[in-house]
């Protein structure tokens, strides 16, 4: 891989590690954010690809995030694995910076408080799905 991407036609192709193993794409054709969703799925870490997902968001955009989003692609969340999964982060120290807020409408987003307040995510949620 290295060879690979020391050529010009490979200077492309990006590297990421996660854990033992090394995934690889091309950054001409895929976002780097789209490549680690694809990786968290594809290792079927329905808690890392979510809190990852959230955190990416909040500090990216900064919005919070569409829970219902994760019954989409990539993810493919089913409502059962997107409840257990919630369940799973607010009983696990390592997410305790997950949370979820609800817009008048029912519609529920989740947000990291490393990036977000929770007044701004409740603003946003309600601004982004009523008004």
């Amino acid at each position: 891989m290295m060879q690979i991407r020391a050529e010009e036609q490979g200077s492309d192709i990006v590297e990421i590690a996660q854990q033992d193993t090394c995934f690889y794409y091309s950054d001409r054709y895929m976002s780097h954010n789209y490549a680690r969703i694809l990786i968290f799925t594809h290792e079927q870490d329905a808690c890392a690809t979510l809190a990852q997902t959230v955190r990416f968001e909040c500090e990216t955009y900064p919005r919070p995030f569409k829970a219902g989003m994760l019954a989409l692609h990539p993810y493919g969340f089913d409502d059962d694995k997107i409840a257990s999964t919630l369940r799973f982060l607010a009983d696990t120290e390592a997410y305790q910076d997950i949370h979820q807020v609800e817009a008048s409408n029912g519609a529920i987003y989740l947000y990291s408080d490393r990036y977000m307040s929770v007044g701004k995510a409740q603003g946003l949620c309600e601004w982004i799905e009523v008004e």
